[in-house]
């Protein structure tokens, strides 16, 4: 320690200075031991906000980004639609009491070989519920058993070659309610003698008397000039067009 006086160096143990004689006092007794240094933390410095001069260009992608998910949008829901609207929904519909017949979306087939009728074939209204609104193509074609067919006030269409060939039908007469009789509908049914024909039809197809030999007499509830419009082919020398002004 230094005296305080001559500031001559006292070793810790002495009271007196060796060089001035002037008693010094002892060091204060030490309260405990020195505290171990830290080094200081440096203060956190909190991190500065992210600068907003990107968010105008983030929201510009964002908008060019709309255009193509709406065009991705429209193109599957115009894809689901025409996928669900291609689907053939419709089935088959059965009778037990009528095993020969059956239908598909109101149209109607017919199986000869089920078939254990009269001569005179009777055709439904309906069929399990389902209403008969056409003949489907070549429903009775080539049939051996069917003489005469009556067919209901439903029927909207005869399909193509829907009797073609049916050799011992003699007589038809078509409901009010049909406006179209297919291509080749009657082609060659040779023992075909008479048709009554509505003045509602308004389609009939190519060669849907063709080889109808014996079919003389066609009762068709118009006028001449319309039945020429509609049929304008020739059956046979001998066939007679009735119609509401005279004979065609």
């Amino acid at each position: 320690m230094i005296c305080p006086t001559c500031g001559a160096y006292v070793a810790d143990d002495e009271t007196i200075c060796n060089i001035c004689c002037h008693p010094i006092d002892p060091p204060a007794p030490s309260e405990g031991p020195m505290p171990e240094w830290e080094p200081e933390t440096p203060p956190v410095q909190e991190e500065a906000p992210e600068s907003t001069a990107a968010e105008p260009e983030m929201q510009k992608k964002k908008v060019r980004r709309w255009p193509a998910f709406l065009f991705l949008s429209i193109i599957f829901f115009v894809g689901l639609s025409v996928f669900l609207l291609t689907q053939n929904t419709s089935r088959v519909i059965t009778d037990p009491d009528m095993p020969w017949f059956s239908a598909e979306g109101g149209v109607l087939y017919f199986n000869e070989a089920a078939y254990n009728g009269p001569e005179i074939l009777t055709v439904p209204a309906s069929l399990g519920g389902e209403k008969i609104t056409a003949l489907s193509d070549a429903c009775f074609a080539n049939t051996k058993k069917i003489a005469g067919i009556e067919l209901p006030n439903t029927l909207r269409r005869i399909g193509d070659a829907a009797f073609a060939g049916s050799e011992r039908l003699r007589g038809v007469f078509i409901p009010e309610s049909v406006s179209v009789i297919g291509e080749r509908a009657f082609y060659g049914c040779m023992s075909l003698e008479s048709v009554c024909i509505p003045s509602t039809i308004r389609q009939i197809g190519s060669d849907a008397f063709t080889r109808c030999i014996k079919l003389h007499h066609i009762f068709y509830n118009g006028n001449t000039t319309v039945w020429k419009s509609l049929y304008p082919q020739t059956i046979t020398p001998e066939t007679r067009i009735y119609t509401v002004d005279g004979v065609a």
